[in-house]
């Protein structure tokens, strides 16, 4: 039977798993060696993984190992025949299985049960991956630490340390103890966790910098597309859209099949109402794969910014399936429900995505505007208050916060206060809140020095569009206009900036056509008319400044002709 074991084997190493799967069921294990029976039994469980019939591969992963510790005990040290897989890689290929078909605390317990000392890097960066989706910190924190003193470029497990707070160098001490990092990449790996460590605390400045500083480095490839995709979430979570979509559609023009940070790109696409390029996205990454999450969250925003609100929750829902805790598609299943009045439901993904990434202020942000919604003004002034601690009082929590407090009327002298330090910190849309408060006041010209003063640090359309509004309000139109026009050249498409200009010329228009005819009512009325008729000494005298005029008109001709 030696010629049959050696021909299955073969069908399973040249990956013909289904063959297999039906040849196996016409094997008598009884004319088998035990080594080949067990084998071969592996590798049908390798072979149902493989086509993804999880239940069936577990059932027989299960039948291995108990066929596997009886051989292990029974087994001689003269005994010469192998397994082709160890009980650990077994019990790996099980947990897989679990995890499959959503198991989760199954595949725990499986791999916690192995001793610590038969713990490889594998085992323990999978009890990470397990221990952090489930929200247990202290032991994903533990996993990844062993992992990455054995492997220090492991670098996923590097970025989920990070996320669970874990500073650069305690990272660096970790690396340093195990001895295991190559000098020759010490000089990127540094600036790499540093760049990611900046990222995950909030300090998007910093992040952006130390990616930069990268790019610069002659060690490492130029246009390192998961440095951009990093300093791209930089430039996103810190608020700058505009310079995080440049950033981020680099990266996927230099890497065609890219899907790490393309939801946060759709999410950008769809708050900037870029609805043509938002499809094209969507549709690429649907192309490539529809087992990703980030293909069903740009599916999602599309349908979103159509308000085909049913389709974008499906999709959504679709992301979710594939990776429950993705960030991005619970934020876009709360601002759905946000825009529905769903406000409870709402407030329920905006909570688990803070849950998940406190590091994110949209999932603040989705929380205070809910509340809001649901007029608990309080609550909404509360979560802003957190989102301030978070943040560190940045410019954008600062606005955050004082967009809750603009809704009670005793707390707008404290909310124009921190739009004030907020503008001066050059965030915009503190100043056009500002500016849209002191307006209300009454107070026009400092309006117009917030605007001017922020004009002198950023060049922006919207800025020139507010102050063309303001100028035009207090009458002074030509200025107004030279705004309007500047706007419009930033921007040929600002809708606002076209609308003021048609407004200032359709007055101007207007009065031209006022005094014409008031001119002319005054002619009639200085006629020596009765009842509507000229007097023939006025008639005669209209008749001559008509001639005049007419000759004059020639004379004109003449000398231009000349």
């Amino acid at each position: 039977m030696q010629e049959l074991y050696q021909s299955l084997e073969l069908i399973y190493k040249s990956g013909l798993y289904a063959s297999f799967t039906k040849a196996f069921q016409f094997v008598d294990s009884s004319n088998l060696s035990r080594v080949e029976a067990l084998n071969l039994n592996i590798y049908q469980g390798l072979s149902l993984q493989k086509l993804k019939e999880y239940r069936r591969a577990e059932s027989v992963f299960n039948e291995s190992l108990q066929h596997i510790k009886q051989f292990l005990k029974q087994k001689s040290k003269s005994d010469g025949e192998s397994l082709c897989l160890s009980e650990i890689d077994v019990k790996f290929h099980l947990h897989e299985c679990y995890v499959a078909l959503g198991e989760t605390n199954q595949a725990v317990n499986l791999l916690q049960n192995i001793p610590p000392k038969q713990r490889d890097k594998r085992i323990y960066n999978a009890l990470g991956t397990l221990y952090l989706q489930s929200g247990v910190e202290n032991p994903a924190s533990a996993a990844f630490k062993e992992v990455i003193k054995e492997c220090p470029l492991a670098l996923d497990a590097v970025v989920s340390l990070l996320r669970l707070g874990v500073s650069a160098k305690e990272i660096q001490d970790v690396v340093t103890a195990g001895g295991k990092l190559p000098a020759s990449e010490a000089g990127w790996y540094q600036a790499f966790v540093s760049a990611q460590a900046a990222l995950y605390a909030k300090e998007f400045k910093t992040c952006i910098k130390e990616c930069r500083s990268l790019e610069d480095r002659s060690d490492i490839p130029h246009n390192c597309v998961d440095v951009l995709v990093t300093e791209g979430l930089a430039h996103a979570w810190g608020g700058d859209d505009e310079q995080a979509r440049l950033v981020l559609q680099r990266a996927s023009s230099l890497d065609n099949f890219l899907f790490t940070g393309m939801d946060t790109l759709a999410s950008i696409l769809h708050r900037t109402n870029r609805s043509r390029e938002l499809e094209t996205l969507a549709s690429k990454l649907m192309n490539i794969s529809d087992t990703r999450p980030e293909s069903w969250v740009a599916l999602g925003h599309f349908c979103h910014l159509n308000k085909n609100y049913k389709r974008a929750v499906y999709f959504a829902y679709k992301a979710c399936q594939i990776e429950a805790k993705n960030v991005e598609a619970l934020l876009l299943k709360g601002y759905i429900f946000l825009d529905l009045k769903k406000y409870r439901d709402a407030i329920n993904h905006f909570k688990e995505a803070n849950q998940i990434a406190s590091y994110r202020l949209e999932a603040h942000q989705g929380i205070v505007e809910c509340n809001i919604g649901l007029q608990r003004h309080r609550e909404a002034a509360n979560a802003a208050t957190e989102a301030c601690k978070q943040f560190n009082n940045s410019p954008r929590a600062l606005t955050l916060y004082a967009t809750a407090l603009l809704k009670e009327p005793l707390a707008v002298a404290r909310a124009k206060t921190l739009l004030e330090r907020a503008a001066d910190a050059g965030y915009l849309p503190a100043v056009y809140l500002l500016v849209d408060l002191l307006e209300r006041e009454g107070a026009q010209e400092k309006a117009v020095s917030y605007i001017k003063r922020s004009l002198q640090y950023e060049s922006s359309g919207k800025l020139y569009q507010v102050l063309g509004d303001l100028l035009a309000k207090q009458g002074k139109e030509a200025e107004a206009m030279e705004q309007y026009s500047l706007a419009l050249s930033l921007n040929p498409k600002d809708e606002a900036a076209l609308a003021g200009l048609q407004r200032i010329e359709a007055a101007n228009d207007g009065g031209l056509e006022a005094s014409y005819d008031l001119e002319m009512t005054e002619v009639v009325s200085n006629n020596d008319s009765i009842g509507g008729r000229v007097s023939p000494s006025r008639r005669q005298e209209l008749e001559d400044s008509e001639t005049e005029a007419v000759w004059s008109d020639g004379d004109l001709n003449i000398i231009g002709g000349s």
